[in-house]
Formats: C-alpha cells, structure tokens, sequence
C-alpha cells in the first residue's frame, strides 16, 4: 500500500498567519501615525480637549496644550515597548508562515502561540498607555464630581486601531494553534 503524500503549499494556518502579519502591520502604521492619547480637561464652561500625536507619546517633545505650555513632555515607555512587542508578533508570525509551507506540527504551533501572546500583550499594554503617558508627564489631577475641574486621559485613534488590529492578530494566531 502506498503512502499518502502531504501537500505542501498554501493551507488554512498559513492563510492565519498571514491574517496575523498583516493585522499586526497595519496596526504598527496606525500606531507610529495616528493620534495615540486623548486628554480632555472637563470645565463648566466648554471642555478643552488635547490630541497627543504619536511621536509626542512615544519620543517626547515640546507641545501647547490650549494655553498652557508644556516645555517638554517625557515619553511613555510602555508606548514603544508595546509597539515593540507588536513588532516582535509580526515577526513571530512571518516565520510561522514561512514555517508552514515546508511543515506542519509542534513548531508551528508553538510559534503560533508565542504570537498569540505577543499581540495580546501588545493591545493589553497599548490599553494602559494614556494614564501612563498622563502620569509620567503630571497631567492626572485628582478630581471627583463636586471639583470644577476634572482630567482624564483616554486612548486616542492610533492606540484604538492598535487594539483592534492587535486582537485580530492574536486571534488568527489563536485559531492557527488550533487548526495548525
């Protein structure tokens, strides 16, 4: 009886990690060029809202927020070691892809699940960065709903589409475990 031969070639987990690649890449553009943190100062009369873009969060700089002026804002490290560890997901899982096509097995899945928690980590630390990037350069203020004024700092645009993309990264890298 003659052995079945295994295709090699395009399969389902390799069409996952490309999933993951790609999700992963448009995620890391979104992250170096969308705005990454939101803070809002609430007042009685209008509340006045700051967009820190994503150079400002990651590398620091000097900036003017409505008025006040900021000489130097300090950058957040939990920024750039979450746009590094999505980074590092990307590359976990290029060679998840390129692994797929010659073999199919315990390496493949244990690359997949290291991709699983690489971009996982990543929309979990990007969650975090507006306090962390508002504590680092003193913008959190205590307040509570009797105060005239209250801050609060909240993920902008980039650091949402980071999440986003990020999650589905770690999802088709979840699936490819599974499947592969």
């Amino acid at each position: 009886m003659a052995k079945k031969k295994k295709k090699t070639g395009f399969r389902l987990y390799t069409l996952l990690m490309l999933v993951a690649v790609l999700s992963g890449a448009v995620g890391l553009i979104c992250g170096f060029t969308v705005d990454m943190v939101k803070y809002t100062i609430n007042n009685p009369i209008k509340p006045l809202v700051a967009d820190f873009t994503a150079s400002e969060v990651l590398f620091g700089g000097k900036t003017n927020i409505v008025g006040l002026e900021l000489d130097t804002l300090n950058a957040s490290p939990l920024a750039l070691v979450a746009l590094v560890m999505l980074g590092a997901g990307i590359l976990v899982s290029l060679l998840g892809t390129l692994m797929s096509f010659s073999k199919k097995g315990t390496a493949t899945r244990v690359v997949a699940l290291l991709g699983v928690i690489l971009f996982a980590v990543a929309a979990i630390l990007m969650l975090c960065v507006p306090s962390n990037f508002a504590e680092v350069n003193n913008l959190v203020q205590e307040g509570s709903k009797d105060d005239l004024l209250s801050t609060k700092a909240s993920a902008g645009t980039g650091a949402l589409l980071v999440v986003v993309t990020a999650a589905i990264g770690a999802a088709a890298s979840l699936v490819d475990t599974i499947v592969g």
